[in-house]
């Protein structure tokens, strides 16, 4: 198989996956030390764009340097902690945006809320200047951020406005709103693919991008190659090599017999 039918062959897989794309996406159900009320509750909080979008913003405020879906649960416990103490009557940003940064940083830090979250400080400040923005900028409603069927490129810049974002959660965002919620917006071509350790595992052992020492060359490369292969919508390669290199091209024991991506991988390394 030739690198351009193995690129077209990778873009027909991608392409099949975000036809299938399951709704509502599963954030908070992959964390077995969760309690499974609240992993459904979580989840369904997340999921729901439609009355609480800030919660989906806010859980993408948390995914730094941390499981995801410990990022996704963050919200929700912090929400309950504030509701069960009755320092807030709903989960409004109106009422959100009451609560001194004082008390984010304690609830942060409270340890039977298991938030699993490092530099909590940090993680309390990103979370309360979250809140002030969607305050400030969007009056309130973190949905003004995607409903005006803006450019993909606006959309990841106003999630890059949100302290602690950059590159890779910014795409992966506005990506799981295309994919997954299905919100409309006038192209897809800012998407990029969400560079992490997966995605790079992945596309090293495919032979789409050469083997660099230097993270931040690779990491450019991956996103090249990607706009390369479907410039009108990068971010398309994102899912099958996350998905693949979290359950089947592991660092060390890779199951290849059982992977989608198989039969056009060049197992470099491997």
């Amino acid at each position: 198989m030739t690198q351009q039918e193995r690129e077209k062959e990778f873009l027909t897989i991608a392409l099949h996956m975000l036809k299938n794309e399951k709704q509502p996406h599963n954030f908070c159900l992959d964390t077995p030390q969760e309690n499974e009320k609240d992993k459904q509750n979580a989840n369904a909080l997340i999921n729901n764009i439609t009355d609480i979008p800030h919660a989906f913003v806010l859980g993408c405020v948390m995914d730094a340097m941390i499981k995801a879906e410990y990022a996704w649960m963050a919200p929700y416990k912090i929400f309950n902690a504030l509701l069960a103490e009755k320092i807030i009557k709903n989960c409004s940003i109106n009422e959100l945006e009451k609560v001194p940064l004082s008390k984010y940083v304690s609830l942060f830090e409270d340890k039977s809320l298991k938030l699993r979250i490092r530099y909590i400080k940090k993680a309390a400040q990103r979370f309360y200047d979250a809140v002030q923005l969607i305050k400030c900028k969007y009056h309130f409603d973190a949905s003004k951020i995607w409903s005006d069927k803006p450019s993909s490129c606006d959309v990841v810049e106003r999630f890059r406005e949100f302290n602690g974002i950059g590159q890779k959660i910014s795409t992966m965002a506005v990506n799981i709103l295309v994919r997954s919620f299905k919100v409309k917006l006038a192209d897809k071509e800012a998407i990029d693919i969400s560079v992490d350790r997966h995605v790079m595992r992945v596309m090293k052992r495919l032979g789409f991008v050469k083997c660099n020492s230097n993270e931040g060359i690779l990491k450019k490369d991956i996103i090249g190659k990607a706009r390369q292969m479907y410039s009108q919508y990068p971010g398309i390669f994102d899912r099958p090599c996350f998905d693949t290199g979290r359950c089947y091209c592991s660092d060390k024991t890779p199951r290849c017999k059982n992977c989608s991506l198989n039969k056009i991988c060049k197992k470099v390394g491997v």
